[in-house]
């Protein structure tokens, strides 16, 4: 550090100089042009460099050279520091005095130049060290709001902040994720008005709350309050809140705290409360003795009613020794000889773990000898330490009498059990297995008790056997496994294994095993396999797109075609269409796409789901699924597996075909129905000059019989053909919908009467016996006399030509509930019952023989049931088969009464 000082100083010094003897070459070089002695002054400038870089002293010594260089070298006399005039003197003496004060002053500038860099330098670093540390601190900031976002997200409480405005009003500004998942109602919807919130309260304790809240922001203590609150999905819950109030400027109260769910903590307490009160209860209520030891020497002991009871019979004894008779439960021990009982007790505390006892031995004065058996367990303080202990002793004297029983009773059971069981040793000889299994494996018990697997099956088997119970036998647990053994035919069994390891009473170990012969199971659970495969099979043939679904919609299968038209119909090439795989959910394609211009998705869904919920044995729908370059029909069929109502099957099947021969079937039917309008109007223009001609021979004077017969023969066929011609313009009408009605008030009774007069020739000609029941009183109604007589005359005509000569037809007219129902029935040939549902279509007649052969187009009935709509009745056929006649019945409805 010093030699780098010195190295500073020498530095400057030699600036100077260097500085000095620069400006005086200059001015010696310049003095010509001065005339004399150049300006001095010209020095301050090495002056000044020497200075600012040197410091004072270098700028000091600069001016003492150059007064020296200049009186040396650039006054006269030259080369001589000896100045003669006084004024060169003054120059000299201006020089040292402006040198020196410049330099003080240059090197007090540079000296703050230097302290003010270097503040700006420290301020520079103490920046940099302040950014750095604000970032450090931001970043810290950051991961603490990040680790209180994840502490508030799993802690199970709720945190919030209530405020509680001048006006009465509660808000909740704010409440941390949990709030929904404890309250179930959002925080947003509390941001204004709390009030929702009180809504789910429970009633009973609404008034606590409000009275507590008001309490803490009256007095501004902590809140803290338990209350039951109605969950909207959850149904009663109890929930803890806690929150410190704050008094804010604008003289609303606001407090942080939270709220948490203690609904299972209540029900624990509530449980441990009745569990006390059930053990207090039980404690005198177990039909068995039972000691409770208060203190860790057994000071006082308690007993139960059945212990009092007991001691009252034989009083605790030392082992062996003959019972004497206390007058209490409660016995106290502090000088007598220690009781079995109380001696078990402090076994008990002493190990600090639960001591078994299998025999405790009590005598009868009579020589007569009781055995309790049960467990003392210790009882702990809060610390951990024994503070006493309990014990329940039953008497077992009984069981030990019918021990013998019991094993007996055990090895019947064994033996007569479905079930294979047996016990080994640890060492894997066996020693016990039941007669079942003899039988099933055809050996003797002799020849395995003692012996190991190893001794008895193939080296293969006997590992497999082996492995199991080592397994059991570590694990503690009980080992469900399938084993195979061979049975005296040579055939392989399959067996159903549990082994599970026990012990004895006195702590030897045992591998206990129960094995069911699943053999045949197995056969057919192999059987349900290839079924299964074949179904799969078949179902995959299918040309339909097949899915089965569960009852929420999920897809638990699809076939072959259903993959291959989600592939080829998906987003992009080779991508399925969603949500259509096996694990989707196929109501959410449904419901997503019941968003369009066809309602086909929204009644699909609707129909899948109320099959799934059994509202409904199957359903179906047509719908569109046209592609960009054709169009596509499809039919979906949803059809349950079984009852009661769960999975399903949906199948789509593709009838675009079908659609387009219907298509083409509607169009021929349109012309068909024009050919039909312009054939009844062309048949119509020849028809009126034949009956003109028919007429004018009427009007002649005509004898001759055979001109006569050919007259009436035209004139009837022209009547046939006019009937035929009316029938198909009718028909034409109604299918173009031109069909028009000419209602007026009328009554039944009149259009009656005109329908028989129309028919009565044709009845009369066929030799049939009519008759006619109509009711005395007006039977008002609004239609069209015409037509309605049409309808009534063509149901007779019907009724006619359907009857063999000689029959009966009987047209009644009744009233019925608002209704005219008008009936005709014959005695004619029937309708078959396949013909029924079709008897009102077009072209539907019944069918024909030779010698019953009728004229008409089948289209009598299709008009009288248009006629019959359009006066908003309806019409029904009844027969109960060929040869038993035919019942039609009109319903037509009535007015209140003729104008």
């Amino acid at each position: 550090m010093v030699r780098h000082l010195k190295r500073l100083f020498l530095n400057g010094y030699v600036l100077a100089v260097l500085a000095t003897f620069a400006v005086m070459l200059i001015l010696k070089t310049l003095q010509p042009i001065f005339w004399g002695a150049p300006p001095l002054l010209l020095f301050l400038v090495a002056v000044l460099f020497a200075t600012w870089l040197g410091g004072f002293r270098a700028g000091f010594l600069a001016t003492v050279l150059s007064a020296a260089v200049g009186a040396y070298f650039l006054e006269e006399p030259v080369d001589s520091l000896f100045i003669v005039e006084e004024r060169e003197r003054l120059r000299v003496v201006l020089l040292l005095a402006v040198g020196t004060l410049m330099s003080l002053v240059v090197a007090r500038l540079r000296t703050m130049e230097r302290r003010a860099l270097h503040e700006v330098l420290e301020r520079k670093a103490q920046l940099r060290t302040e950014i750095a540390e604000h970032r450090q601190t931001e970043k810290r900031r950051s991961e603490l709001e990040e680790k209180l976002a994840n502490i508030v997200a799993t802690v199970p409480l709720a945190i919030c902040s209530f405020r509680f405005k001048p006006d009465g009003t509660i808000c909740l500004p704010y409440a941390s994720p949990r709030w929904t998942e404890i309250y179930g109602i959002p925080p947003e919807n509390l941001a204004d008005d709390a009030e929702p919130a009180f809504a789910l309260v429970h009633p009973d304790d609404l008034e606590y709350l409000r009275a507590t809240i008001a309490g803490s922001a009256r007095a501004l203590s902590d809140w803290q309050a338990e209350w039951r609150v109605r969950h909207p999905i959850r149904g009663e819950i109890w929930i803890e809140g806690s929150a410190v109030p704050k008094l804010e400027p604008d003289g609303s109260i606001l407090a942080h705290g939270f709220i948490r769910d203690i609904t299972e903590r209540k029900k624990a307490e509530e449980a441990l409360r009745q569990s006390n009160e059930e053990l207090s209860v039980l404690f005198d209520a177990v039909p068995i003795p039972v000691w409770i030891a208060d203190d860790v020497a057994c000071g006082t002991v308690r007993g139960n009613p059945a212990a009092a009871a007991f001691t009252g019979v034989a009083a605790e004894s030392n082992v062996g020794e003959t019972a004497g008779r206390p007058s209490e439960s409660t016995i106290r021990s502090t000088e007598a000889p220690l009781t079995p009982v109380e001696s078990t007790l402090r076994r008990a505390i002493a190990a600090d773990q639960p001591v078994e006892e299998t025999s405790l031995e009590f005598v009868f004065p009579t020589g007569e000898r009781h055995y309790l058996a049960g467990r003392a367990t210790p009882l702990f303080d809060s610390g951990g330490s024994p503070r006493g202990a309990v014990a329940a002793l039953a008497d077992i004297t009984p069981l030990v009498r019918d021990f013998v029983q019991s094993e007996t009773r055990f090895h019947a059971f064994m033996d007569n059990s479905p079930a294979v069981a047996w016990m080994k040793d640890t060492q894997g000889r066996y020693v016990y297995m039941s007669k079942v299994r003899d039988d099933r494996l055809g050996v003797r018990p002799q020849d395995w008790l003692g012996k190991t697997d190893f001794e008895l099956w193939p080296r293969e088997i006997a590992e497999q056997f082996q492995k199991n119970d080592r397994e059991a036998l570590i694990s503690g647990k009980t080992v469900e496994t399938t084993e195979t053994t061979p049975d005296p035919t040579g055939e392989r069994r399959c067996w159903w294994v549990f082994k599970f390891p026990f012990e004895d009473p006195a702590g030897t170990q045992f591998v206990g095993g129960i094995g069911i012969d699943i053999t045949e199971r197995r056969r057919v659970e192999e059987a349900l396999q290839a079924s299964e495969a074949l179904n799969r099979a078949i179902l995959d043939s299918l040309l339909e797109h097949v899915a089965v679904v569960d009852r929420e919609g999920n897809i638990l299968a699809v076939n072959q075609a259903w993959q291959r038209f989600a592939r080829e119909n998906g987003p992009q090439p080779g991508t399925p269409v969603p949500n259509t795989d096996i694990g989707a959910n196929y109501l959410k394609v449904c419901r997503t796409s019941s968003g369009g211009v066809s309602d086909d998705a929204l009644t699909a869904y609707t129909g899948i789901l109320s099959v799934l919920k059994g509202e409904r044995e199957s359903f179906a729908i047509e719908y569109p699924c046209h592609a960009p370059d054709r169009e596509r029909w499809f039919v979906m069929q949803v059809t349950p597996l079984g009852a009661p109502p769960g999975a399903a099957v949906i199948s789509h099947t593709n009838i675009t075909e079908r659609k387009k021969a219907e298509q083409m079937l509607r169009e021929a039917d349109q012309r068909k129905t024009e050919f039909l309008a312009m054939l009844g109007h062309e048949l119509r223009n020849p028809l009126a000059p034949i009956r003109n001609a028919v007429q004018i021979m009427r009007r002649l004077d005509l004898d001759n019989p055979k001109i006569l017969w050919a007259r009436d023969m035209v004139d009837r066929q022209v009547d046939h053909l006019a009937r035929l011609v009316d029938d198909l313009l009718d028909v034409s009408r109604i299918v173009q919908g031109k069909l028009t009605l000419h209602k007026t008030p009328l009554d039944i009774a009149t259009v009656v009467r005109q329908a028989i007069e129309t028919s009565q020739s044709y009845i009369d000609a066929q030799h049939h016996t009519l008759s006619v029941s109509m009711p005395d009183e007006p039977m008002p109604l609004e239609g069209d006399p015409v037509r309605l007589t049409q309808v009534v005359s063509n149901l007779l005509n019907n009724a006619a030509k359907y009857t063999r000569q000689g029959g009966r037809i009987w047209l009644t007219v009744t009233r019925d509930d608002g209704d005219a129902v008008i009936s005709v029935r014959d005695t004619g040939e029937g309708i078959p019952g396949t013909l029924l549902p079709y008897l009102f279509d077009i072209f539907t007649q019944g069918q024909r023989t030779l010698d019953r052969a009728q004229g008409g187009l089948g289209l009598g009935l299709t008009i009288v049931r248009k006629i019959v709509e359009l006066h908003e009745g309806r019409i029904e056929a009844k027969s109960e088969g060929p040869g038993k006649g035919s019942e039609f019945i009109v319903h037509l409805p009535l007015i209140s009464a003729l104008p």
